[in-house]
């Protein structure tokens, strides 16, 4: 094949590789601190050991996000990826992975687990 036949079949790869169907699934937990609502110090370590414990979860060309919804203990993770169930899957299993780690300090509940999307995003 000339190199000129091969350039247009490999940009039309390059093209439909970026045009994937992408899957989106969130997870919430709630942070709390047995007395008072928590410090946004608190929050932000919080926030931090999410994005800590994630990596191990989502592969090289999956995505994730962790938020926090301000003024409130919520924070709110999520897993993009091909395939719908492992997208709820990895975002559930971060979830859990990050609720049984211990701190003495802040007590971790899930209170809406990942669920297979429905709908892609793109």
């Amino acid at each position: 094949m000339t190199t000129r036949r091969l350039l247009p079949c490999l940009l039309a790869l390059v093209l439909l590789a970026g045009c994937r169907a992408q899957y989106r699934a969130s997870a919430k937990v709630l942070v709390d601190t047995n007395d008072s609502q928590p410090s946004q110090a608190t929050i932000n370590a919080e926030v931090q050991a999410l994005r800590d414990i994630a990596p191990a979860f989502v592969s090289a060309d999956w995505s994730y996000n962790v938020q926090h919804y301000a003024d409130t203990s919520l924070i709110e993770v999520s897993v993009t990826t091909p395939d719908p169930e492992t997208s709820a899957s990895q975002c559930n299993q971060i979830v859990e992975k990050y609720v049984g780690a211990t701190n003495a300090s802040v007590t971790r509940s899930v209170v809406e687990k990942a669920t297979i999307p429905k709908e892609r995003i793109r």
